[in-house]
């Protein structure tokens, strides 16, 4: 699986994708960051990926669910950029 952070600020959504994927049964740091229209991911201190939200608006509503974690049912509706 390939690590992913996906966020809208109210202009269109991006995402951005790890090209490490996630091995099971070992330990892994991710770290991902926004700041205004701008969304980093790192995967294990190695792999950055940095993107930036389309539009004009800065701040993240995040009502009624901010998730975190693992959906492998929607995985598959995820599209691969």
């Amino acid at each position: 699986m390939d690590p992913l952070l996906r966020f809208d600020n109210g202009h269109g959504s991006v995402t951005l994708r790890s090209s490490r994927p996630i091995r099971a049964n070992r330990q892994q740091s991710i770290r991902c960051q926004r700041s205004g229209r701008h969304g980093t991911l790192i995967v294990n201190g190695e792999d950055i990926v940095t993107a930036m939200a389309p539009g004009t608006h800065q701040s993240l509503n995040v009502e009624p669910v901010l998730y975190v974690g693992h959906v492998s049912v929607l995985q598959s509706a995820i599209p691969k950029r």
